[in-house]
């Protein structure tokens, strides 16, 4: 996998790596059972908000709704092999966790928590997603898609792109029909962006 990626982001990976090996082995460990797979759900948390803050807009975490609704998906779809979750370690500390979807010889990347690092040289992030995807195409995998957004690191890991597309579709009810009405006020207001 790293052979078809570029120089730069090759040697991101393999200097982050070889700078993590100084403190010993690196592991990538799938969970192997719904336990442990929800244990690891639970883990991401932590990291998650540690990055991207407690509110509601910012970690799907701070959402009691969010939670329940991945720890049913994960106790209906693991055991049909639709789930899977990552640990990575290095000697054993955690470096972070993957959170991915599989279908159809696919995988869907879905959410990450990474230990944020004060040397600027190692990528938790880079590393275990490369882990991943090397472990997914040894297992004849055809696809490892980022999904949604522009963040510079799916760009680097990713041999195409595609454009998401999103859509929402309401009744036709008075409350929204204001609704629109209310938001297309506040955008004449606000003039072309």
């Amino acid at each position: 996998y790293l052979n078809h990626l570029s120089k730069n982001t090759r040697y991101q990976i393999t200097r982050s790596e070889k700078l993590y090996l100084r403190n010993g082995s690196i592991d990538l460990i799938k969970a192997d059972s719904m336990e442990t797979a929800l244990k690891y759900f639970n883990d991401i948390r932590t990291l998650h908000i540690e990055r991207w803050g407690d509110k509601t807009r910012q970690s799907g975490y701070a959402n009691p709704e969010f939670t329940k609704f991945h720890q049913t998906l994960i106790k209906h779809a693991f055991l049909d092999n639709k789930i899977d979750i990552w640990k990575l370690t290095n000697q054993g500390a955690i470096l972070g966790y993957f959170y991915n979807f599989t279908y159809k010889n696919t995988i869907y990347f879905y959410l990450c928590g990474l230990k944020q690092e004060t040397n600027g040289k190692l990528k938790p992030g880079l590393l275990g997603h490369a882990l991943c995807i090397q472990d997914y195409l040894e297992k004849g995998f055809d696809y490892y898609d980022f999904m949604g957004g522009n963040e510079r690191y799916k760009a680097s890991l990713a041999n195409q792109k595609t454009h998401l597309y999103k859509a929402s579709f309401q009744k036709p009810i008075l409350k929204f029909k204001i609704e629109q009405q209310c938001r297309l006020i506040k955008r004449a207001i606000k003039g072309p962006t």
